[in-house]
């Protein structure tokens, strides 16, 4: 049997979509604040000068809070939950209001339940809550780089014939954390939860769905002034070295959908440990994964799948551009550069799956390429790519992989 999806499904025509953007484009309007010459909502930022940079700290500066931005092209990966590859993702965001955005995006991806594929049409107003009183208080230019709450309607499109289900729209909310970073990076980290009304074998089936998103990618703008490399060195942490650093994984660390038919929840924790090896450009990288997903699904006759389980990895990395990176004072004798990385994995997994369980434990190797950044104090990201191989085991067979991994998060 294909196992379903989780995403709630309804079929809608698309004169419908375009009349609830169109509603959400007029409430967004009604709701902005006027331009006036004489009060916070004015946007002055553009007669600015560069002494607005000494009101900013480093770690603002690195997020580009200096720099006013009107529009922005955002393409990069985002991971929803564990049970969904990532999702290849492209949006433009254009400002409407001296707060307020419409961020109009397109994602794809392939569910890894069923293999199915499809894209995701979003539109979403977009408020930066606190962006008024920062440009009051602290002399940042209007930009999209802060803390933001948004209302959006999704429009999902299957490229292939699903079991169950067809084309679907859904509302939902999301409070969200947008960075750029460096001229060309962003990172944007939501907790969202949405409504919708899913049509199952003819009959309207309400659903809740409440996540974390993890969106990491490079940005487009025209930006008006160069960075000073010397004001970064806070942020990069030019000339200070790190021997061993923690790391946590917030990608795809929730996913919780509930409708009177259908019951699934994904948690997905991890944590890493990286240390170096002396002084040299090598280090060790090893990663616990612990994940737990539940699925009961009384469409199929009370059809009921569970498994949990964890994964441990251990891998060999070889900072290679390293050197070159102290020797231009971009970083110290740490670990933050390009890499190339040999490791192995054991997965172990317990399946339990219409009163039939099984365990399973799956070794794996891979060779990858990535890039890791250490950000001031707490931030990193993390970013590979490669090929793996994953052994046949007693219900699986042997299988090529090609990883494409991120990590973003919050370090010690």
């Amino acid at each position: 049997m294909n196992q379903p999806i989780n995403t709630p499904i309804i079929p809608v025509k698309i004169n419908r979509l375009v009349v609830a953007a169109v509603f959400l484009l007029i409430t967004v309007f009604q709701a902005a604040p006027a331009y006036s010459q004489n009060d916070v909502n004015s946007d002055t930022t553009t007669s600015k000068t560069d002494t607005l940079f000494k009101y900013l700290t480093p770690m603002e500066y690195a997020f580009m809070m200096h720099e006013q931005t009107s529009w922005l092209v955002k393409i990069g990966v985002i991971t929803k939950s564990y049970g969904m590859e990532n999702f290849y993702y492209a949006a433009f965001e254009k400002r409407i209001a001296p707060s307020f955005t419409l961020n109009f995006s397109v994602d794809y991806g392939i569910y890894k339940e069923d293999e199915s594929s499809g894209f995701q049409f979003s539109l979403e107003s977009r408020w930066y809550y606190r962006l008024n009183k920062r440009i009051k208080e602290r002399q940042t230019a209007r930009n999209m780089s802060d803390n933001y709450v948004a209302l959006g309607l999704s429009y999902t499109l299957f490229t292939e014939e699903h079991p169950e289900v067809e084309n679907y729209y859904s509302f939902y909310a999301k409070w969200g954390m947008q960075r750029r970073f460096l001229k060309h990076g962003y990172v944007d980290f939501s907790i969202k939860t949405g409504l919708g009304l899913p049509v199952v074998d003819g009959s309207p089936k309400p659903s809740f769905t409440f996540s974390t998103n993890t969106n990491l990618g490079i940005a487009f703008t025209k930006d008006q002034y160069k960075l000073n490399h010397e004001k970064l060195c806070p942020v990069l942490k030019c000339y200070s070295s790190e021997k061993y650093v923690f790391k946590t994984n917030l990608n795809g660390l929730l996913y919780l959908s509930y409708t009177d038919y259908r019951k699934s929840l994904y948690f997905t924790p991890s944590l890493s440990f990286e240390r170096k090896i002396g002084n040299s450009p090598f280090s060790i990288n090893t990663t616990l994964i612990a994940f737990f997903n539940h699925l009961d699904d009384t469409h199929y006759g009370g059809y009921q799948w569970t498994y949990y389980g964890a994964e441990l990895s251990l891998e060999s990395r070889w900072y290679y551009n390293l050197r070159r990176r102290i020797l231009k004072g971009k970083t110290g004798n740490g670990l933050s550069a390009n890499y190339i990385a040999l490791g192995g994995a054991y997965r172990y997994k317990h399946s339990y799956e219409n009163n039939m369980t099984h365990s399973d434990f799956a070794p794996s190797v891979y060779l990858v390429t990535g890039w890791q950044r250490l950000y001031s104090k707490h931030i990193y990201t993390d970013i590979s790519i490669g090929l793996g191989y994953r052994f046949k085991t007693q219900n699986y067979d042997g299988q090529i992989l090609f990883p494409l991994k991120f990590g973003v998060g919050y370090r010690f």
